[in-house]
């Protein structure tokens, strides 16, 4: 997915089996690089190479990123994306789900069965995200309708603050067939709404039965729901929506769901 949408790129692990068959001239020098275990083996945190900021003899003829498959203390490998953005999240994603799939064989853990569910999710929302042709709400309502699938949850929503974030906002919402969606999109909420709560506690809250108050009266609970998850939605500081999930599976937020989500 990194070759074919972001810029050329490789992985070598700590056994040393690597991913190149044939590298490019201006990658040779930093190929070489990674092939020494001994020069990262010890990374925690990734490295932004260019002719401004070269790193150890190696020319930049073109910039690259370096990140380390680091999880729970140990640097599993190091991912090179030539021409890579010093803060391309798609990246830094991918290369940490990859690090805990990798911990979870080194350490003979079992690995979870929506693993492959979870990937599959992963790639289908960064080629929808990266289709520039479609508008806002048609990626918010395929993310929203993958997550959905992929992951068996029940209900799905997204809301969105308005621009003067005095409204929030039902954008988009998924519901699993023979759970009728309830009429909420487009609705825009008040400040009395549940809704700002979640946002202004800032951290994620799972439910695993409906909280009592009047501010809670209009939260959207299916029959057969065992959990709900309410995550505020950021970018870096400032608030700009929630995400709500519902599941029929108890214990369905597991911690590595909650990572991904």
């Amino acid at each position: 997915w990194l070759n074919e949408h972001l810029g050329w790129a490789g992985v070598v692990l700590h056994d040393g089996t690597t991913t190149f068959d044939t590298v490019p001239d201006q990658w040779q020098s930093a190929v070489n690089w990674m092939q020494d275990l001994t020069n990262w083996q010890d990374w925690q945190a990734s490295c932004y190479v260019d002719a401004e900021k070269p790193m150890d003899d190696i020319e930049a003829d073109a910039p690259y990123l370096l990140i380390p498959l680091y999880n729970q203390g140990v640097t599993y490998g190091i991912v090179l994306l030539a021409g890579g953005t010093e803060n391309d999240i798609s990246a830094y994603l991918l290369t940490s789900l990859l690090a805990n799939h990798l911990h979870q064989l080194a350490t003979l853990q079992s690995v979870d069965n929506n693993t492959s569910s979870r990937m599959t999710l992963l790639a289908d929302i960064l080629e929808i995200t990266h289709n520039q042709d479609l508008p806002l709400t048609d990626v918010l309502s395929q993310i929203v309708d993958h997550s959905g699938k992929h992951l068996g949850y029940t209900g799905v929503k997204i809301y969105l603050l308005n621009h003067n974030k005095t409204e929030i906002i039902c954008t988009t919402a998924y519901a699993k067939q023979g759970n009728a969606e309830p009429d909420s999109i487009g609705t825009s909420f008040n400040p009395s709404h549940w809704a700002w709560q979640i946002l202004a506690e800032v951290q994620p809250l799972y439910l695993n039965k409906r909280p009592e108050g009047a501010m809670y009266e209009a939260l959207d609970w299916f029959d057969g729901v065992k959990e709900l998850g309410l995550l505020p939605l950021y970018v870096g500081r400032d608030e700009i929506g929630i995400l709500q999930i519902q599941s029929e599976k108890a214990g369905q937020f597991t911690a590595s769901e909650k990572q991904l989500l």
